[in-house]
């Protein structure tokens, strides 16, 4: 009896060393994947110019659409997502940045994204984009019936993915404030070297009437 215990305690070391493992294994992988760079694709579109990417949905899968334009002024284009039916899922008029999110079992089965750059302003817009599919676990089982550590990794990627949309707003964000700050000092640039001319040209005038009031006195 004490053997087939100490046998029992030893699985249950075991059996918690294990879980200890895989736990740590998981939050290992999740801070992997927050912590790589993710650089989506990029295009460019001239004034006037439609792009559109077309994906499949697997079944069971999840699919996340994103975007934003690059720029110093922040540009702004119209961008539509629809599905296999032409059915209009999300709609962005004039904004620089969005995130969709759709699931197989909603009944996607092609997920259609277009950029259209047909606005008043005549100039092309470079945007950043990015479509990933993933697993989604709820179509699979309830989560009554889905493991506690299927569970714990579906939270980490949903809190891995909100990460990236934030790291990515961030990084946009930095842009644009390292241009306005570059475009503040080319302009505070420009005006000291007005001011400076400014004052060189009224010296250089005080020096010429000064000059022209000593000659006079001198003739009288």
């Amino acid at each position: 009896m004490r053997r087939l215990a100490k046998n029992d305690s030893n699985a249950e070391f075991v059996s918690a060393r294990g879980y200890r493992a895989t736990t740590l294994w998981l939050l290992a992988s999740a801070l992997v994947t927050l912590c790589r760079a993710t650089s989506g694709a990029q295009v460019v579109l001239q004034h006037r110019e439609r792009f559109c990417l077309r994906d499949a949905v697997p079944q069971h899968s999840r699919v996340i659409f994103q975007f934003f334009t690059i720029g110093a002024n922040m540009p702004k284009v119209h961008t539509t997502v629809t599905d296999q039916n032409e059915k209009e899922l999300m709609r962005w008029d004039d904004v620089n940045t969005g995130v969709y999110e759709g699931r197989a079992k909603d009944g996607i089965t092609l997920l259609v994204a277009c950029f259209d750059n047909s606005g008043p302003r005549k100039e092309k817009k470079r945007i950043s984009f990015n479509l990933r599919l993933h697993v989604d676990q709820e179509s699979v089982a309830s989560g009554a019936a889905m493991d506690p550590i299927e569970l714990y990794v579906e939270r980490i990627a949903s809190r891995v993915r909100d990460v990236e949309v934030l790291q990515r707003n961030m990084r946009q964000l930095q842009k644009v404030h390292i241009a306005t700050v570059e475009s503040t000092e080319n302009w505070l640039t420009l005006w000291g070297v007005s001011q400076v001319v400014a004052l060189i040209a009224v010296a250089l005038l005080q020096l010429y009437f000064l000059k022209r009031l000593l000659v006079r006195n001198s003739a009288v």
